[in-house]
Parts: structure tokens; sequence; C-alpha cells
């Protein structure tokens, strides 16, 4: 730090250096600037394709899932007790109440 306390000095001209001890990523980045976009766009575009890629295999888009082959069920004809009226199979027919209604 420099502090300059007269009124009588005229200065014409300065010049400010700064020296940064850099280590690590700062010195990478600060140092090689395009070799460090180039890796850090590359890297970029690969996780998206990566996050991308991975979306179109889980949701199917690239390879579907296969769909269930439909089973078809044969068509039976009703089954009808014969000798008996709808209420006397339940067991309620004919003393319920109902009279000759459902007996």
């Amino acid at each position: 730090m420099l502090e300059i306390r007269s009124r009588r000095i005229e200065i014409y001209s300065a010049r400010l250096r700064l020296h940064a001890r850099l280590s690590g990523i700062r010195y990478v980045l600060y140092h090689f600037p395009l070799t460090s976009a180039m890796l850090g766009i590359a890297t970029n575009f690969t996780v998206m394709a990566a996050i991308v890629l991975l979306s179109c295999i889980r949701g199917g888009a690239l390879w579907p899932q296969p769909q269930p082959v439909p089973i078809r069920r044969l068509q039976r004809a009703p089954v009808r007790l014969v000798g008996y009226g709808e209420g006397e199979m339940w067991g309620w027919g004919g003393y319920m109440g109902l009279g000759g209604v459902m007996g």
C-alpha cells in the first residue's frame, strides 16, 4: 500500500502490477484459457447428452417396451341351474315373506 501525503508532488503516470499466486484450477483457467474453455464445453455437452440418452432409454423413446399380447378368452354360455327357482338357489325363496313372487 502506498500513501502520499504531500500536496506539492505531481504524478504524471502510475503503474500497478499485480502478481497473483494461483494454484489448482484457478491456475489452469488463468494460464490456459482456450484449453479450459474447450474442456468445459466438452464436459457440459457430454453430461447433457448422457442425461438426454438416459431419459430416452428410461422413457422408452429409443427402444420401446414390448406390449403385452392380449389373451382371448373363450365365451361361455351362461350356466343355468335346472330345477331351482332363483330364490331357492340362494336358500331364501318362498319363506321370507316373498310368497309366490320368487318361489
